[in-house]
């Protein structure tokens, strides 16, 4: 089958054209303005983050076929940038219509995510595949966050080039892999170290070659191709996991008390249940509180929402979301009603019921508050649901 070339950028703090052939070399700078880098002369520098994730990605997929830009955004001594730059580096791979993007960085800052979505979502619409690593702290990271973003995190018992599928609707990592590479570089031999960074480029080097020979494929075509090729890429009839598959969480992991209110709300039908929580959504984004919610079958995945399974281990679901997100208030929605013994961590309970009648047996611990709602809207709920908080 003949092969194709196409563009593809790394987002990073920049490799170096004298150890990889390199399409274009960019800078973004502290003005957002960007520009070529110049490095006739100079020599080889320092190995550089990037270079490290390029030495990764030419071991397993080579640079051949493939239009490499380096664009940087990173400071040579901090390793670290802002968003604008990441925003600008991205309109800049759209200026060059790249067909594959990585980025073994990321942010976790809450403020970023939205503007990141929208650069990111215009890009995927045009066809870019985007392979990002999460932040080695455990925490939501954009754009590695993003649906149909090929969001990746290392597994310590991986090597090589060994990677398998995750399935878990809360982090929304598309695959875990292996960041233990043995490299060559300026003929010294090195070991990468356990860290997302580096599990990344391995998952872009597994999506070149399907890439290179049919480019017109998108990110999700790309999730299903490499999860059929994962280990634990099948489910029991052969088909691929997605992530919105009903979550598999045990009450296996030590999640610690969260320390922020966790609200439930159960026994809203579908249509009033999504209507309720859009609203008090707006209310809470108008007092600028950071938030972040779970929605039992939610219509699409949704930039604050995440899927949860009316059978989940909810205490279990509530604590990990508590755990991952970094935010002031949780918010938990379910078609019917939900008993509190399921969630002893919930702050408060948001009951819709008939009659304005809690269900029987329905029975509250003393640290824990209830209210029962009918046809107010969301605006007033989430009044009642702030005096209750407060």
């Amino acid at each position: 089958m003949p092969q194709h070339a196409i563009e593809a950028a790394i987002i990073d703090d920049g490799a170096h054209p004298d150890r990889f052939p390199l399409k274009g070399d960019w800078v973004v700078g502290e003005d957002l303005a960007v520009s070529a880098v110049r490095h006739q002369g100079q020599g080889l520098a320092e190995i550089s983050h990037a270079d490290i994730c390029m030495g990764v990605i030419r071991k397993y997929a080579g640079t051949w076929h493939v239009g490499w830009h380096s664009i940087k955004v990173l400071k040579d001594d901090t390793k670290r940038g802002y968003v604008g730059r990441l925003l600008k580096a991205l309109e800049h791979c759209e200026t060059l219509d790249a067909k594959l993007i990585h980025l073994s960085i990321g942010t976790t800052c809450y403020e970023d995510f939205q503007p990141i979505q929208t650069i990111v979502e215009r890009l995927l619409n045009k066809g870019a595949v985007i392979i990002s690593a999460t932040s080695n702290g455990g925490t939501v990271t954009y754009p590695a966050y993003i649906s149909n973003v090929i969001g990746v995190k290392c597994d310590a018992g991986l090597k090589d080039d060994a990677y398998g599928v995750l399935n878990d609707p809360i982090e929304r990592i598309t695959f875990r892999a292996s960041s233990r590479h043995e490299l060559e570089l300026d003929g010294r031999r090195f070991d990468s170290p356990v860290c997302n960074s580096f599990a990344a480029p391995l998952i872009t080097a597994k999506a070149i070659p399907l890439l290179t020979r049919e480019p017109g494929l998108s990110c999700e075509d790309i999730i299903r191709l490499l999860a059929l090729c994962a280990p634990s890429g099948r489910d029991e009839a052969g088909g691929f996991r997605g992530e919105y598959a009903k979550p598999e969480l045990s009450g296996s992991m030590a999640l610690g008390e969260p320390d922020i209110p966790i609200v439930v709300l159960s026994g809203l039908d579908p249509k009033r249940l999504l209507r309720i929580m859009r609203e008090i959504a707006d209310c809470l984004k108008a007092d600028d509180y950071n938030y972040r919610m779970a929605l039992e079958h939610p219509s699409a995945p949704l930039f604050d929402m995440t899927p949860i399974h009316s059978g989940a281990d909810i205490d279990h679901y509530a604590r990990k979301m508590s755990a991952y997100f970094n935010c002031e208030i949780i918010l938990l929605g379910f078609n019917a009603p939900v008993k509190p013994e399921r969630c002893p961590c919930a702050s408060l309970w948001v009951w819709g019921c008939e009659g304005g009648q809690k269900p029987g047996g329905f029975a509250l611990p003393e640290d824990q508050a209830g209210i029962i709602v009918n046809d107010e809207p969301g605006s007033e709920v989430y009044g009642r649901m702030l005096s209750v908080l407060l």
